[in-house]
């Protein structure tokens, strides 16, 4: 991808926040959050791969502008490296890694992660008469984790979707969103653009959202190269399958207007974690 193409999703960004700017000045809402995911992702041993969080957002009724900054962290690197859709799966097998990579395959590393740019317009608020709520997003993701660590890419992509909730009276939701990433490939890999999916239903009260969803991101890599128990390639290759993961979130608004989100996640084939978790407190309700 061009560099100029790189810098398209800010242009954009800077068109459709104008309108939202002088609300921007004020105090912006600040969420901080965990999340782990675990698995074999293809491997023969477990990856653990995580991060903390900070994300910070402002906006006005016309949309919002939101800055993601992780601190991330990967046991056992190499076959998996970390991105915001969904983790890239590298290869399989054994301990090897991407020719990228600098530092020992199968190994723990923690540094600074990939920052997230997204900025959110809504084209439709949920209202009276179970009128939904749509909204269209741009996302762009700057490549500042350590890909010589093996904690991403070194790469930046960027993207765009759309977010629609559907009341079913007062209680039940229905959600749907769905995007398209443009990703960047790091010298010597042609990655995949990734189309995201996710589908759900919640249930709302005064305090509460109960959602369970299912989320679908295509690979980065259709086929990867198997490594032997050394690290060392034996000439195979084997297919990766879409990340695929069944969530139950549950959302709980306090008193003072603040929100702690808590989920769970569990994969639905080998080229997704095993279990995975989250945790999250912000300044505004959600």
């Amino acid at each position: 991808m061009s560099r100029r193409l790189r810098f398209l999703p800010f242009l954009l960004a800077g068109a459709l926040l104008a309108p939202a700017a002088p609300a921007l000045a004020v105090t912006p809402d600040l969420t901080f959050g965990l999340r782990w995911d675990q698995g074999k992702f293809l491997g023969t041993e477990e990856t653990g791969l995580g991060d903390a969080f900070l994300l910070i957002e402002g906006g006005s009724p016309a949309g919002r502008l939101g800055l993601r900054i992780p601190y991330t962290r990967i046991d056992r690197t190499g076959l998996v490296t970390m991105a915001p859709d969904a983790p890239i799966v590298l290869g399989a097998g054994g301990p090897g890694k991407p020719p990228w990579q600098e530092s020992e395959a199968d190994t723990s590393e923690s540094d600074l992660g990939d920052l997230l740019l997204r900025y959110d317009t809504y084209i439709l608020q949920s209202g009276g008469g179970n009128r939904p709520s749509v909204a269209f997003f741009l996302d762009y993701k700057y490549g500042m984790a350590d890909e010589k660590k093996g904690l991403g890419t070194g790469e930046s992509d960027w993207g765009g979707g759309i977010d629609y909730v559907q009341p079913l009276g007062r209680v039940f939701q229905f959600l749907v969103s769905g995007g398209y990433q443009f990703m960047g490939s790091p010298e010597g890999v042609s990655f995949e653009d990734r189309l995201r999916l996710l589908a759900g239903f919640a249930i709302v009260t005064a305090k509460t959202n109960w959602r369970i969803v299912g989320e679908s991101v295509t690979p980065a890599l259709e086929e990867v190269p198997v490594f032997d128990a050394a690290g060392v390639p034996t000439g195979a290759l084997l297919e990766v399958e879409d990340y695929r993961v069944l969530r139950g979130e549950l959302v709980y608004r306090q008193k003072a207007g603040g929100t702690t989100r808590f989920y769970v996640q569990t994969g639905m084939n080998d080229s997704s974690p095993d279990i995975g978790a989250g945790l999250s407190f912000s300044s505004r309700a959600q």
